[in-house]
Parts: structure tokens; sequence; C-alpha cells
């Protein structure tokens, strides 16, 4: 009998063939291995081109107490489940504000899982309540993530205006 996977996993297989396959075909177009900037560069190439029609799957908000964080509980592993830089543990740290709530909030003191493939984009946004946001990849491709210093959010939201 074959294990249960969970589904959250089993998008995360698929979307790592994907992207291989992906991959392969840029660095043909390129004529050498690809490389994280020609990825990059192949991503604003189709933002910027309004006529290009892209199809991509991404899955957000995933309820990591359904279908597991990447990160062990205390129970499964007491070294590794208690480390400060668990995100299961880091919200209750010594010196964390969060510690001080007595029940969870997803996405601030239990985290989300988010699962995507080549060119997935989450909008550019102020995280909830303004709070710093820490994120990790666990597998799959490098991932690029570009943020905006707070001072400067003022300056970024008048760019979108225009």
């Amino acid at each position: 009998r074959k294990p249960k996977l969970p589904l959250c996993f089993i998008t995360t297989l698929i979307r790592k063939s994907k992207a291989d396959i992906y991959l392969e075909n840029l660095g043909k177009k390129y004529g050498h291995p690809a490389t994280i900037e020609d990825l990059e560069n192949d991503y604003w190439r189709a933002v910027m081109n309004a006529d290009e029609y892209l199809t991509v799957e991404y899955g957000n908000d995933l309820d990591t107490a359904a279908c597991g964080s990447g990160f062990p509980t205390e129970a499964q592993d007491p070294k590794h489940g208690s480390h400060p830089f668990n995100f299961l543990q880091m919200p209750r740290e010594e010196g964390s504000m969060l510690k001080f709530l007595e029940f969870d909030v997803k996405g601030i003191t239990q985290p989300w899982m988010y699962v995507g493939m080549t060119f997935s984009t989450f909008c550019w946004h102020n995280e909830d309540n303004y709070l710093y946001s820490i994120n990790y990849n666990h597998m799959g491709h490098p991932k690029i993530w570009y943020g905006v210093p707070g001072a400067d959010a003022m300056k970024f939201e008048k760019v979108f205006e225009k």
C-alpha cells in the first residue's frame, strides 16, 4: 500500500518538474545552461509584453496545520522542533511580542505555506499589521524576492499610480 502524500507535497513535485522543463528550454534559447539572471530577464520580458499570454499556477495561504510547514514540531524532533529559527517556534521566542498572544493567528504565529511554479508572482503588499515577514524556500529552484524599505513605501505607491 502506497503512503498518502499531502496534496501540497504532490503539487510541489509537479511544479518542480515543470520548472525543470522550462529551464531546459530557456537554456537552449540562450545557448548555455540557464542562470538565475536568465530566468529573471525572461520573467520581466513576459511581464512587460502585453501581447504574450502566460499561465502559471500558484497556491497561497495553505494551512500548515493541515498540510505541514516543512519544519518539524517539537514532538517530531525535539532538537530542531525547538530551534529558534524554526518557523513554528519563532513567534514564541524570547524577545517576540507575539509570544504574548494566547491563541494562534494564521499567517502571523502559525506560518502559511505557498507553492508556486516558475513565474508565479505574489502581489506587492504591506505585511499584515505592518509586521516583518520571513520566508524560506524549502525545495525547488532559486526564488527571487523583491522588497521595498518601509521608508520608501510612498515613493513605491506613486510609481504605480502613474
